[in-house]
């Protein structure tokens, strides 16, 4: 992870997120399931929160589909609804 990865991450938690539970994903097991890899993801008012982070808000739409299967996968395990975003460097945020 990058330097600007990191610190938008630790904005992340320290804004949005500090009052909810970190959840930490086996990459591995979304792979071998077809599905994308995840770069944070929080249960936040009973409901899984999945951040994608990028240097801009520029998704390809197979990453899209292959994040989307993660959230269909997480919903799934854990019984709750799933929300996707993607958060650019600048602190933009996209609902997927």
């Amino acid at each position: 992870m990058k330097n600007s990865e990191k610190e938008l991450s630790l904005w992340l938690y320290n804004s949005l997120f500090h009052k909810s539970m970190p959840v930490l994903i086996d990459p591995y097991t979304l792979r071998k399931r077809g599905c994308g890899q995840i770069d944070q993801a929080y249960l936040f008012k009973s409901k899984l929160v999945v951040i994608e982070i990028k240097r801009t808000l520029r998704i390809t739409s197979h990453q899209i589909l292959r994040l989307k299967y993660s959230c269909e996968f997480l919903s799934e395990v854990f019984k709750i609804n799933c929300l996707l975003y993607a958060v650019s460097q600048r602190k933009e945020f996209l609902q997927i």
